[in-house]
């Protein structure tokens, strides 16, 4: 999923978290793991994107390894730009997405 402006980025997270059923509170910001691994998906798509130099490189970089970071915690491995609006991550435990894979919108990952 390509997106280039703030307002899509915010986009996605809004209708992440439709789909996640989750409410934007402190206690989720602080406490939901799966919620924090979206969301910096999510950024790290978006500077991905965003095509303005120098900084940008550094903070792709730096988001990559918080992204990586957060994924070997929960057991997930999902590259960014894959997921359509509307991604939810039903459970946390080894989730691996292939790069070349392309989902679309309102996809829910649960565990069967």
């Amino acid at each position: 999923m390509q997106f280039n402006s703030k307002k899509d980025y915010r986009n996605l997270l809004e209708a992440d978290l439709k789909a996640s059923n989750i409410t934007p509170s402190l206690k989720n910001k602080l406490t939901h793991d799966v919620w924090a691994f979206q969301k910096c998906l999510r950024k790290l798509g978006y500077y991905i994107n965003y095509k303005h130099p120098p900084l940008t490189k550094v903070y792709t970089i730096f988001m990559r390894l918080k992204l990586r970071s957060r994924g070997r915690k929960l057991g997930l491995s999902v590259p960014p730009n894959e997921f359509g609006p509307g991604l939810s991550i039903a459970h946390v435990g080894t989730i691996v997405v292939n790069s070349n894979a392309i989902i679309g919108s309102n996809c829910r990952y649960m565990f069967a």
